[in-house]
């Protein structure tokens, strides 16, 4: 705790006669900046709140300066490490006497709502030569002499720390009752009556209850969980308990009632109709297919789950060219060819798959892992988009242009360079009128789109071109 300026200027004045007034303290959140000297402050860095001095006492050069905080104020928690001694300067008027900064070593100061917080401070603080010292102290922070034991004042406390009955007092039961006064004694009879306001030991409505000369009173049938509960109905539950437990007293013990000894008891009940009949399972009917009746049999040789996709979708026996909703099928080939998507069948071992025979292969669905199928006579395959046809002649592109000197483009349907083959059956001049001329001609399939036919003669000529890809 240092003085400040300010500070040092009244304990100047003090030391002249002047009296000293301390007025109160105050807490803040503040911290001193780097090189910052708190003797030039005037007010906290950053004030929370002033609370009252409760003493002030002086010995030799030293004055004692107490005061409480309380947090009924505080309505979020905040933290403490400045504190400031306020006092009187004649001049001034009330200014920062001393002050004090724990920096980072302060407190945390709870809200009021975490409940009543209060802490002590006790400020020694320099006052010198000082020959009148006080402090401002308010007067709901203590009890004057003049007011204990008086009317309007305050009790004293006896020697077991409660207020003498000549403090008390006087009870006036007319206020009360407004049927006059009554003694002690007429109060003490009226709280030892057995009858007192019509209170009856029976099950009587309206009325106060009041055990017999056995501790005992009656109630009515209860009707509501938060009733009182009579011996009758706690015999009924007891009784009602008991019975279960001879029951279960009866019953096979967990212990012995085993394995086989259910199987046991379920093999006399299974059978059609039960709801324990074993070719049902989780509710399902699996039974195998009755030979004897194969059109009208159901179970897992015509119907299967089709895991891709959701309910609705399963694979089933076509053999008698009819859908699981009766509808009339082709029994040879789907309505939808099959796909990356669709079922396939395989065998399961329990940790690997297998393929699975279907008669003796003769209609092979893919080669090499392509689909193909045969259409009208031609060997089809699916390209991912369209059905193209298998070996031979994929396509024949032909026609005829005028060339003329120099490069004629022809621009055809894209073929694979690699596999495709440019002919020139006819060429010929439409103005020769016979005889013999020079043909100078070159033609290359210069891209997959484009024929190049460059002539190098001196005279226009019409060619017939053909295009082949395989």
């Amino acid at each position: 705790m240092v003085l400040t300026q300010l500070g040092l200027a009244l304990y100047s004045k003090a030391q002249t006669g002047v009296q000293l007034n301390f007025t109160r303290m105050q807490i803040g959140s503040g911290q001193l900046a780097l090189g910052q000297d708190p003797m030039m402050l005037a007010a906290l860095i950053t004030p929370v709140s002033f609370f009252s001095i409760i003493s002030a006492s002086s010995s030799g050069n030293l004055s004692r300066v107490k005061g409480i905080f309380e947090n009924s104020g505080v309505v979020v928690g905040t933290y403490s490490c400045e504190l400031g001694l306020f006092a009187t300067d004649p001049t001034l008027g009330e200014i920062l006497y001393a002050y004090a900064n724990a920096g980072s070593q302060g407190d945390t100061i709870p809200p009021i709502s975490a409940g009543p917080f209060s802490k002590h401070y006790q400020i020694n603080t320099a006052i010198g030569n000082a020959s009148s010292i006080s402090a401002t102290i308010p007067a709901e922070t203590y009890i004057p002499i003049s007011e204990k034991g008086v009317a309007g004042g305050v009790s004293p406390l006896d020697a077991s720390a409660k207020i003498p009955a000549s403090n008390l007092p006087q009870i006036d039961h007319s206020a009360l009752l407004n049927k006059g006064s009554y003694t002690h004694a007429q109060i003490d009879s009226h709280i030892g009556a057995t009858a007192a306001h019509g209170s009856t030991s029976a099950a009587t409505p309206s009325t106060i209850m009041q055990r017999d000369v056995n501790g005992q009173a009656s109630i009515g049938t209860p009707t509501s969980a938060t009733h009182i509960a009579r011996k009758q109905d706690v015999d009924a539950v007891s009784n009602a308990a008991q019975a279960a437990q001879t029951t279960a007293n009866a019953a096979l013990p967990a212990t012995s009632y085993t394995a086989s000894d259910v199987l046991a008891k379920l093999k006399t009940v299974d059978g059609a109709g039960s709801g324990l009949d074993t070719d049902v399972v989780r509710g399902v009917n699996i039974f195998l297919q009755n030979q004897s009746d194969p059109v009208n049999s159901v179970g897992l040789s015509q119907q299967l789950q089709w895991r891709a996709f959701g309910t609705g979708h399963t694979i089933f026996d076509a053999s008698n060219g009819q859908a699981p909703n009766g509808a009339v099928i082709n029994n040879s080939n789907s309505s939808s060819a099959w796909q990356a998507s669709y079922p396939t069948l395989m065998g399961w071992n329990g940790s690997g798959s297998y393929g699975v025979r279907v008669d003796s292969a003769r209609n092979a669905d893919t080669a090499n892992g392509v689909l193909i199928r045969l259409n009208s006579g031609i060997l089809e395959f699916w390209d991912g988009s369209t059905w193209k046809a298998v070996g031979g002649v994929k396509s024949v592109q032909r026609g005829r242009v005028a060339a003329r000197v120099g490069t004629t483009n022809i621009t055809v349907s894209s073929v694979n360079m690699s596999k495709s083959h440019l002919t020139f059956p006819n060429v010929y001049n439409s103005s020769s009128t016979g005889g013999y001329f020079a043909v100078s001609m070159d033609a290359s399939l210069t891209s997959p789109t484009n024929i190049a036919i460059v002539n190098d003669g001196a005279v226009g000529l019409t060619v017939s071109w053909e295009l082949v890809e395989f």
